[in-house]
């Protein structure tokens, strides 16, 4: 009874007969009944209000979260692109170092090939040179 007054002085009826004790006592059983009766309409259509405003508010929910979902696959789309797009730049990157790598290599082994035949030419130069000095400091002494 006191959530009643309480709702009552809530929605500002303050003089209301719903509570008139006298004004019970007059109705009779069909009234009472055609009250109650119309007491369960009232409520069942309270209750259908309220379900529809919580179907709207969950609709609303279901569509922001279908939108987020949406833009959460277009991110994700986008940001596969520009994982591809980084792979096919460093995988080209990657094959020009390689050959690159390999130029090098090939012109480092040629230059290496070019000095050892250097080195051989040399030693065999100045083996030369000390034999011809070998043979110049023996020819005076005999």
């Amino acid at each position: 009874m006191t959530e009643i007054n309480n709702l009552l002085q809530k929605y500002d009826i303050d003089q209301s007969g719903f509570l008139d004790i006298k004004k019970w006592k007059a109705m009779g059983l069909e009234e009472i009944k055609e009250l109650e009766s119309y007491y369960e309409y009232i409520t069942s259509k309270a209750k259908e209000r309220v379900k529809k405003v919580s179907e709207k508010s969950l609709e609303k929910v279901l569509n922001e979260l279908q939108s987020m979902n949406k833009r959460m696959d277009n991110m994700e789309s986008q940001i596969k692109q520009g994982f591809d797009q980084v792979n096919q730049t460093l995988e080209s990157q990657h094959i020009e170092n390689i050959i690159a790598d390999n130029l090098l290599l090939n012109e480092i082994r040629s230059l290496r090939e070019s000095v050892v035949f250097i080195n051989r030419k040399i030693a065999d130069t100045e083996l030369e040179v000390n034999l011809l000095k070998n043979e110049k400091n023996q020819s005076p002494n005999s």
